[in-house]
């Protein structure tokens, strides 16, 4: 309760900077990130600039609740927080300030829910270099992960968190 009370605070204490509001992947088991290191490859790549609000793929309905709290904000889905983009996209007044990254769209129900959000397909980033589960079948924006320098797929995964934050940072 006594984290809950100081993140909103913080919400509503730092918004000088644009917000982007945060929703991550899948954040525990060996080959994954926590969603505190999910959410600092996302800054490394928007800067300092923004307040970034982090919630876990769990937690849509704190998530939508900080998105109505921020109506201006940036929103942010990225791997298996990508799975309710229709619902959460229903609240984003400006879709051009949402990015859907990674999704993982061998699940029909993510696929669905991507393709129906509104947002525009350019600012839906996927890989080529994987099937289509990375958001290759829906993305307009796609990263070549090979040919970037990548040794293996999931840390071109992450990455995609490091592009999005760079493209935000250059609106």
């Amino acid at each position: 309760m006594k984290n809950i009370i100081k993140k909103i605070l913080k919400e509503e204490l730092d918004l000088t900077k644009p917000v982007v509001v945060f929703v991550g992947g899948l954040d525990s088991g060996s080959k994954y990130k926590p969603i505190k290191e999910q959410t600092e490859i996302l800054i490394s790549g928007l800067g300092y600039n923004f307040t970034v609000i982090p919630h876990r793929y769990t937690e849509v309905k704190a998530a939508k609740e900080s998105i109505i709290r921020n109506p201006n904000c940036y929103v942010v889905l990225f791997s298996a927080g990508c799975s309710k983009s229709n619902s959460i996209a229903s609240l984003v007044t400006d879709k051009s300030k949402m990015y859907i990254v990674d999704p993982y769209t061998c699940s029909s129900g993510t696929f669905d829910s991507v393709t129906n959000s509104g947002v525009n397909k350019n600012n839906i980033l996927g890989t080529t270099n994987s099937d289509n589960c990375t958001g290759n079948n829906v993305a307009g924006t796609k990263r070549n992960c090979k040919a970037m320098g990548f040794k293996s797929t999931l840390e071109c995964h992450w990455d995609g968190l490091r592009i999005v934050g760079e493209i935000i940072s250059s609106r």
